[in-house]
């Protein structure tokens, strides 16, 4: 995913999680990963900034903690309003067995 998509997913977010009054969870498992590494925040700042106020306005945003050791990082390298989980995978899959719905 490049910082493009991001973009694109922060308007869908946005758009959905006000028509639909639902709550949202973004699972992160991938290259986008690095979007949200405190070290790249001045090059990726404004779409960083977007996805802080979704987690203001209570959308959950996910990271594999997988994804990320392979990426050469821990968790403390990323922005406080990411949680980090064991597996990304994993992780949608719970999520889909507590009712919530994959868009990809």
């Amino acid at each position: 995913m490049n910082p493009q998509d991001l973009n694109v997913l922060n308007a869908f977010v946005t758009k959905t999680t006000q028509a639909l009054k639902g709550h949202a969870v973004v699972v992160t498992h991938g290259p986008e990963l690095r979007v949200f590494a405190r070290e790249n925040y001045v090059k990726y700042q404004g779409i960083v900034d977007k996805m802080k106020v979704l987690s203001d306005k209570g959308v959950e945003f996910r990271m594999c903690h997988n994804a990320l050791r392979a990426a050469g990082f821990t968790k403390d390298d990323f922005h406080g309003f990411i949680t980090v989980v064991p597996a990304g995978f994993p992780e949608i899959a719970l999520l889909q067995s507590q009712g919530y719905q994959y868009i990809n």
